[in-house]
């Protein structure tokens, strides 16, 4: 029983944000920049072109096009960007001049529903040197609003990441609200051969990216030298709906973390 109510400790104020700002009727908007270990969340305020051909000039072969893309993203725009950027560029001194941009692994487009009622996101990925020590991830975030795209945030890291939607798009819920949730692996030096994996949940609102909640999703510790997995310890944790207790002692809808 401890560690649930722990829990629900926890993800009580995950469950209660959109609940003090009617009541106080004004919000703390997030700063621009933001930074969760090491990623960093920019935002932004700024028109832009149909993702779609964003996307296509990521995958295109033409170098110039691919640059074009990025830097829509933000990447030479952007102080805290740039910085990532030119970091990855000088992990590569000596290499060739199109490293940045011909080491691109992927590039996707999945349209969500993480924002106000009625937006439509959509959210452009490009990584590179995707698991080796020198990889950048960015993701690039458009929302549709009144028949025009804005490009509202974009996320980069140098590290690798893999980012979904919850609940998954159903197609029979058009309106089904979504959050975004970024995951970010690391591998732990010590004693034992240790990697833990931090899951950060967003929504949009009011054209900024807000935290919802930040937890250690997944956790694994093997002891060195193992002959196999059986003398491992797993971990994962997830989100569980619950009802919890309000400030005044009502019932509130939210979540707790089961281990």
């Amino acid at each position: 029983m401890k560690p649930a109510a722990r829990s629900a400790c926890l993800l009580f104020a995950f469950a209660t944000p959109s609940l003090a700002f009617a009541q106080s009727g004004s919000r703390v908007i997030p700063p621009v920049a933001q930074h969760f270990g090491p990623l960093a969340v920019v935002a932004f305020n700024e028109e832009s072109p149909d993702p779609v051909t964003l996307r296509d000039d990521l995958l295109a072969g033409d170098r110039s096009r691919r640059m074009r893309a990025l830097r829509a993203m933000g990447v030479e725009s952007n102080p805290e960007l740039q910085a990532l950027w030119t970091a990855f560029l000088q992990a590569h001194v000596g290499e060739s001049d199109s490293k940045g941009v011909m080491q691109f692994i992927s590039g996707g487009m999945v349209e969500s529903n993480f924002g106000d009622p009625g937006s439509k996101q959509y959210v452009l990925n490009a990584g590179f040197d995707e698991g080796t020590e020198h990889p950048l991830e960015l993701r690039g975030v458009f929302e549709r609003l009144n028949g025009q795209w804005h490009h509202t945030a974009t996320i980069a890291c140098r590290c690798s990441m893999y980012d979904t939607t919850e609940p998954l798009r159903d197609p029979a819920r058009p309106n089904q609200l979504q959050e975004w949730a970024i995951s970010l692996p690391r591998r732990v030096i010590g004693t034992a051969n240790e990697s833990r994996t931090s899951e950060i949940r967003f929504r949009m609102r009011d054209g900024r990216l807000w935290r919802l909640i930040q937890f250690e999703s997944s956790s694994e510790t093997c002891p060195n030298d193992t002959p196999s997995s059986a003398h491992c310890r797993f971990l994962r944790s997830f989100l569980q709906r619950a009802t919890l207790l309000g400030e005044k002692g009502n019932q509130v809808p939210g979540f707790v973390v089961i281990t």
